[in-house]
């Protein structure tokens, strides 16, 4: 320190910063400003975190089925015969599989690939019709044949995007065929036009007024015999053979390109006569059952003891025969309503729209489980994502508690 009075120091020196000092010091800052608060560094809202963190998790929980089929096993899981595999519970959902089942190509679709490309899409015969199949192609049409090996990656039916739109599509368009004893035809009639009733397979077909039933029915006294025409250039050559077996025929209304056709009335002792006769092969000439089918609706049939009667007047129905004269020729009658013994049933079929069931599956081919390696990739992103924003709302909560401990 200079104790000279006379040496006077420059501003700014060592002594001297400038800076006011003492009571000019004081009187130099405001004490109003000296107390407003600090301004402090804008931090994002918590909620902006609890945002990010949840829609994060919604990620990993929607991708999380990609991610453990990512770390299947490379090598895919042989279950054998579709039907089989349903039985022994072998298919699972999100596999890696080979699976063997003959496709279902008269119901198969087209679909337009998202990216480029076509898709198969079909089902397996004997799936139940819980197994479908969806298979890439580069073309629209192809001559690539589909074989009965399939492999890919299993999947429930409704995961599929699009699902709503094939169920739509398949009840639109396809129908399932039921066949249905006489009994049941029995108890359903009997609760009325509009009936649930159950089919031979054990599934429950609901059927109203209008749902169409095909009768199939072989009476045990007509039978048809049926000559050769490179034999028997004209009809009337055939008709003399025919006039020689002695039981009363007529021409058959139904024609055929290779044949003339004869309907037959034969009691069943003579049945084995008229076998017996047709078998010399001399005569060029066979006898088989004749099978007339019917079609109604479900409000024009009724099962009266042990037989079934077709209250429709329907132009199209096979023609019947009775016999007439003498000696006896069947002549075409019309026979209102149709009455139909038990024992002449073959079956009785209806159908209903194709409906796929919430257990379906369907196996996407040509998808391995290496191949989306993207997923494991975005998963970890979304992971850090998740990490970062819990780390921020646990220092957030510890800033508040020290906060809150220091007033």
């Amino acid at each position: 320190m200079n104790d000279d009075p006379n040496t006077t120091q420059t501003p700014g020196g060592p002594e001297d910063d400038g800076a006011p000092q003492g009571e000019e010091a004081r009187q130099e800052y405001d004490p109003e400003l000296m107390q407003l608060p600090r301004r402090r560094r804008r931090r994002r809202h918590p909620l902006i975190a609890v945002a990010v963190l949840g829609l994060s998790l919604f990620m990993m929980w929607f991708l999380r089925e990609d991610l453990l089929f990512f770390f299947q096993p490379r090598k895919p899981v042989d279950v054998g015969q579709v039907a089989q595999a349903l039985e022994q519970g072998k298919l699972r959902h999100n596999t890696y599989i080979t699976l063997h089942g003959a496709p279902d190509r008269k119901n198969a679709l087209i679909l337009e690939g998202r990216s480029a490309g076509f898709d198969s899409f079909f089902r397996l015969l004997q799936g139940r019709d819980r197994v479908f199949v969806q298979r890439h192609r580069e073309l629209r049409n192809t001559e690539e044949e589909i074989s009965a090996r399939h492999t890919g990656r299993l999947m429930r039916f409704d995961s599929l995007p699009y699902d709503d739109a094939l169920r739509r599509y398949f009840a639109a368009n396809m129908t399932v065929a039921h066949d249905i004893k006489l009994e049941e035809v029995r108890r359903g009639r009997a609760s009325g036009d509009r009936a649930t009733v159950t089919d031979e397979k054990g599934a429950r077909v609901t059927l109203g007024p209008d749902s169409l039933l095909w009768i199939n029915v072989a009476f045990p006294d007509e039978w048809l015999v049926q000559f050769r025409k490179t034999a028997y250039p004209k009809a009337d050559a055939a008709a003399a053979k025919m006039a020689e077996a002695g039981l009363p025929f007529a021409r058959d209304p139904e024609r055929s390109r290779l044949f003339w056709r004869f309907v037959a009335r034969a009691e069943p002792d003579q049945v084995p006569l008229l076998m017996a006769r047709f078998k010399d092969r001399s005569l060029h000439a066979g006898v088989v059952r004749r099978q007339l089918s019917y079609s109604a609706r479900w409000n024009q049939v009724k099962v009266e003891g042990q037989t079934l009667e077709i209250h429709a007047a329907d132009p199209t129905f096979p023609t019947r025969f009775a016999a007439r004269g003498e000696p006896p020729r069947l002549e075409p009658v019309e026979e209102h309503p149709v009455k139909v013994p038990a024992s002449a049933v073959l079956y009785i079929t209806t159908s209903s729209p194709f409906q796929i069931g919430d257990d379906a599956l369907v196996l996407l081919t040509g998808v391995k489980p290496g191949d989306r390696w993207y997923y494991l990739a975005l998963y970890i992103v979304l992971l850090g994502f998740v990490i970062i924003n819990v780390v921020s709302l646990v220092l957030r909560l510890r800033e508040r508690r020290a906060s809150a401990q220091s007033r």
